[in-house]
């Protein structure tokens, strides 16, 4: 599990680019209904 579950929404298409973690964020349920794409800055793991 990369992230807990949003409390309200969902997480999808995860993918790592130009060293950040990127995915989209979709809560349909909002007032005003949303994507936003978010970019956490981050390095891939290595092993395990």
């Amino acid at each position: 599990m990369i992230l807990k579950p949003p409390p309200r929404g969902r997480y999808y298409n995860f993918y790592y680019a130009l060293g950040h973690l990127c995915f989209y964020f979709t809560d349909r349920d909002a007032p005003e209904p949303f994507t936003r794409i978010i970019a956490c800055p981050g390095s891939p793991s290595r092993g395990r």
